[in-house]
């Protein structure tokens, strides 16, 4: 995932670039745009008068806007253009083709998994929508996107179900290898999902990277980092640096944090001890504190906990 991805996955941080998109599209010159323009949209999201002033100020430090605050309160804002570029940098990731449909074949299946266990049988495709509330990135899915996912996880054997001329799979049901993945919170776009093991070692299904070597007596079982551990590890030290000034931590909790970034990047490295990255993940998440709750921390907690996911 890019940063910008990591920082939209936290409903904060989503909520903080859809605000910035509004006040980016805003007409005139961007020089003194009314806040109470883009006032009615933020609070029909779910928006408060509380999280607008908040968003604001810390759009401020990200240095995507500049306003002057009076007692009445803050009047306008002046769009920067690093405000513009995220702005355009996001609305490229909401309508970005590829990473739509990866979204939504997991969104969809594991909304086929939950329904049909709910129900106690198979969904009607044409309820998905309705009822997940599934977006990407704040950008609603089409009825023809949402067809289209459903006839690829049932090629993939993920899904099956009848499908009439031109349209989805009309009541899919999760097949065992759509269990499978959904229950080992895995993703259908990874690659050697439902792929086989055919080597010397006897692989135990549902491990992460857990291999016995068959026939062997008195042999140690290992667990090591694997390649897509390694990336994540990475990318959240990464998002780590990039946001450390907006997370407005204690000297404490700062040192505690790069303490365990520290750890990480020692860790993260395959062959490396799955046990000693895990560790030094949940010390980072530890060491977040009372930061986890702004847009910035949101989104790297988020980033924290889909490693830990993985390992």
């Amino acid at each position: 995932m890019t940063t910008l991805q990591n920082f939209a996955g936290a409903p904060g941080g989503l909520r903080q670039l859809k605000l910035m998109k509004l006040l980016a599209e805003q007409p005139g010159d961007g020089q003194d745009v009314p806040v109470e323009d883009v006032e009615e949209d933020f609070f029909a999201d779910g928006g408060t008068r509380e999280s607008l002033n908040s968003d604001l100020a810390q759009m401020r430090q990200l240095k995507w806007i500049d306003y002057w605050e009076t007692l009445a309160g803050i009047g306008g804002v002046q769009v920067r253009q690093e405000g513009r570029d995220i702005a355009a940098n996001f609305s490229d990731l909401q309508r970005d083709l590829v990473s739509r449909n990866r979204s939504l074949r997991d969104s969809l299946l594991r909304w086929v998994y939950a329904a049909e266990h709910a129900l106690g049988s198979s969904p009607r495709l044409s309820s998905f929508l309705p009822e997940s509330g599934a977006n990407h990135f704040g950008s609603p899915y089409s009825d023809e996107e949402v067809d289209r996912a459903s006839l690829w996880l049932r090629e993939e054997d993920y899904i099956k179900g009848p499908a009439a001329m031109g349209t989805g799979v009309l009541r899919p049901s999760i097949t065992p290898r759509g269990t499978a993945v959904v229950e080992q919170n895995r993703s259908v776009n990874d690659p050697g999902v439902g792929m086989s093991v055919t080597n010397n070692n006897v692989h135990i299904s549902g491990s992460n990277n857990v291999n016995v070597a068959a026939g062997s007596k008195n042999v140690e079982q290992s667990v090591s980092v694997t390649q897509k551990q390694v990336q994540e590890a990475r990318n959240l030290v990464d998002a780590f640096r990039q946001m450390a000034p907006l997370l407005q931590m204690s000297e404490d909790d700062k040192a505690s944090a790069e303490g365990a970034v520290g750890e990480i990047e020692a860790a993260a490295h395959e062959g490396a001890s799955a046990g000693v990255l895990k560790s030094a993940v949940t010390s980072f998440i530890g060491a977040l504190g009372s930061a986890a709750g702004t847009g910035a921390g949101q989104a790297l907690l988020a980033l924290a906990q889909a490693a830990l996911l993985g390992m």
